[in-house]
């Protein structure tokens, strides 16, 4: 666990995936995922949203993570042609 700026960080690991899950809490009212770069799974939340909260909006969206997970690998694939 980290803190910085008033944000609270945590990178846990995707048992299925082996990808970093990384929560980002900060003042905001609403939730967001996103795939990063590195292939991380970033979810942005509000402080006050629970643990059990969180885990239940990523098993609730999982089938979004997987196929942008897929689609991030296939375009970094791509990329690495053009260079």
């Amino acid at each position: 666990m980290q803190y910085s700026d008033g944000i609270y960080l945590k990178v846990l690991k995707d048992e299925k995936q082996m990808n970093n899950i990384i929560i980002k809490k900060s003042k905001r009212k609403t939730i967001q995922i996103e795939i990063n770069e590195s292939l991380d799974i970033v979810v942005r939340a509000p402080i006050s949203m629970s643990k059990a909260a969180i885990n239940k909006f990523i098993d609730e969206h999982s089938k979004w993570i997987d196929e942008h997970m897929e689609l991030m690998k296939k375009k970094q694939k791509e990329d690495k042609y053009f260079y």
